[in-house]
């Protein structure tokens, strides 16, 4: 089912088109040293290091996008996954000689191997399945944006926040300006006001929206009532 698409529509942070797709939250901030201390005596030694300014933000990015990033990660290991496929098939095919003992091992692996080139190939297609994955994947890719808009020059998943940050600061929730920058509205706000009808009849940049059920960022509108995505009343 096509959607025709206005000036209000999200864009995709990587391709800059207004197409369906989801928002990704980091956490990001500017890197400032790390130090290393090994107590007397200790075998152990510990690292850290130090940020300032962090905070939440975020990536619109489309399923366009997401698939694609993900697909090109995945490639690695489908191509690898493959060849031990192909391997482990053209050894349980040998001559007549072969022992069964060998046929039915590398038979086995080869359905093993098999089933992981399977596996990588249909994963780029559901990358909520693989969270963990697909935001590494897309933060990746969204870095440099980010870095180039000013956000910092670090960015960390939430699950690896969690992991690595042991004093965590008071959560800094996205201001309306940081919302636009990221769905592809912000980079000049001229350009955007430009986008406009003049006369006082379109939104201020500043006039953003997030969906409480799809949690997808909208520009607000005048007579909007509902989220032009799944139609759930806004707040």
């Amino acid at each position: 089912m096509s959607r025709d698409h206005d000036d209000d529509s999200p864009k995709c942070l990587l391709c800059s088109e207004p197409r369906d797709g989801q928002r990704y939250q980091f956490w990001g901030g500017t890197y400032l040293d790390t130090k290393k201390q090994r107590p007397l005596f200790s075998s152990t030694t510990y690292i850290t290091s130090r940020y300032r300014d962090m905070k939440r933000v975020g990536a619109f990015v489309c399923h366009g996008c997401v698939r694609r990033a993900m697909i090109l990660s995945s490639l690695p290991s489908v191509v690898l996954l493959g060849l031990a496929t192909a391997g482990c098939l053209a050894v349980a095919a040998g001559g007549p000689s072969q022992s069964k003992l060998v046929f039915w091992v590398f038979a086995a692996l080869a359905g093993l191997f098999g089933l992981g080139t399977a596996v990588s190939i249909a994963l780029p297609f559901f990358p909520n399945l693989v969270w963990w994955t697909s935001d590494k994947v897309i933060r990746d890719r969204v870095a440099p944006i980010l870095k180039r808009k000013g956000k910092g020059n670090s960015f960390f998943t939430e699950r690896e926040y969690e992991v690595l940050f042991t004093t965590k600061p008071a959560d800094r929730p996205e201001t309306a300006a940081d919302l636009l920058a990221t769905i592809g509205e912000g980079d000049e706000e001229e350009d955007y006001r430009r986008s406009r009808p003049r006369g006082g009849g379109g939104a201020s940049p500043a006039a953003v929206t997030r969906c409480p059920n799809c949690a997808k960022a909208t520009p607000a509108r005048p007579a909007a009532k509902e989220c032009k995505w799944c139609q759930t009343p806004l707040p």
